[in-house]
C-alpha cells in the first residue's frame, strides 16, 4: 500500500471517527430529556376529595413543581375503589383533566432540527365524555401561551373507542429550526368540554430525535469508501 493511499485512509479514518462521535454524544445529551412524575404518583392521592359522581375517588391537585395546572380542575386521580374508571397502566395513579382544563411541565431546553415523540396512554371514565385531548410542545416564555412563548407543534390525542377503555398515542411534534434553541422546552396537556367531561392520562415520555442522528449515515458512507481504497 503507498503512502499516499494510507494518508488517504487515515483521512477517513479521522473523518468517520468524527461523524460518529458527534452522533453518539448527541445521542448521550438527548437522551437526558425526562418527564419528572411521568406516571403521576405525586402527589399521592385521597379520600379527601369528592368527585361528581358516588364519592368514592381517592383523588388530589397537582401540587408539586412538575405538572402545573394552568386552568380548570387537574391533579392525580386512584382508580382503586371505582368500577368507572380503567387501571392505571403504570403504578396505580392517573393524571385527569374535568372540563376545559390545561397542566404542563418544563422539561428541558429546545434542541435545534429536532422531533419530540411524545407517548402516553389515554383513558376514558364509564359514563363521564371524554374530552378532547389536544398535546402541545412550547418553547421561551415562562409558561405556555403566556405571550411571549412559541407553540413548537400540537396534535389531538386518540381517544379510547369504549367507555372504561384506555388508548396509547404515540404523536410526533418537530421543533422549527433553530430559532428557539436553548429557550425552555414545556410539554401541555388541553383538554376542552364543559361540566364533568373528563379524560385520564398516564406514563407520559418524551423520545427526542435530532437531525443529528443522520451523521450516522455519513459515517456508514465513510467506511464505505474506506473499504473500496483498502481494495485498489
Amino acid at each position: 500500500m503507498s503512502m499516499r493511499m494510507s494518508r488517504k485512509m487515515r483521512v477517513f479514518d479521522v473523518l468517520a471517527l468524527a461523524i460518529l462521535a458527534t452522533s453518539l454524544l448527541t445521542c448521550v445529551s438527548m437522551a437526558g430529556l425526562l418527564v419528572a412524575n411521568s406516571s403521576f404518583e405525586d402527589p399521592e392521592s385521597n379520600s379527601s376529595g369528592v368527585f361528581p359522581d358516588n364519592g368514592d375517588k381517592e383523588w388530589d391537585y397537582f401540587t408539586g413543581s412538575d405538572w402545573i395546572a394552568t386552568s380548570g380542575v387537574a391533579g392525580v386521580l386512584d382508580p382503586t375503589n371505582s368500577s368507572n374508571d380503567p387501571t392505571a397502566p403504570a403504578g396505580t395513579q392517573w393524571g385527569f383533566q374535568t372540563g376545559a382544563s390545561a397542566f404542563y411541565q418544563d422539561i428541558g431546553t429546545v434542541d435545534a432540527d429536532t422531533t419530540y415523540t411524545v407517548e402516553f396512554w389515554v383513558g376514558d371514565r364509564i359514563g363521564f365524555t371524554t374530552a378532547t385531548l389536544t398535546v402541545s410542545l412550547w418553547a421561551g416564555g415562562s409558561q405556555p401561551g403566556d405571550g411571549t412563548s412559541f407553540q413548537l407543534g400540537s396534535q389531538a390525542a386518540t381517544l379510547p373507542s369504549t367507555g372504561g377503555g384506555t388508548q396509547w398515542n404515540s404523536l410526533e411534534l418537530a421543533t422549527h429550526g433553530s430559532d428557539y434553541t436553548g429557550e425552555a422546552l414545556y410539554l401541555q396537556f388541553v383538554g376542552t368540554g364543559g361540566g364533568t367531561r373528563q379524560v385520564l392520562i398516564d406514563d407520559v415520555s418524551v423520545i427526542p430525535e435530532p437531525a443529528t442522528f443522520g451523521l450516522l449515515g455519513l459515517f456508514a458512507l465513510a467506511a464505505l469508501l474506506r473499504r473500496k481504497l483498502m481494495g485498489k
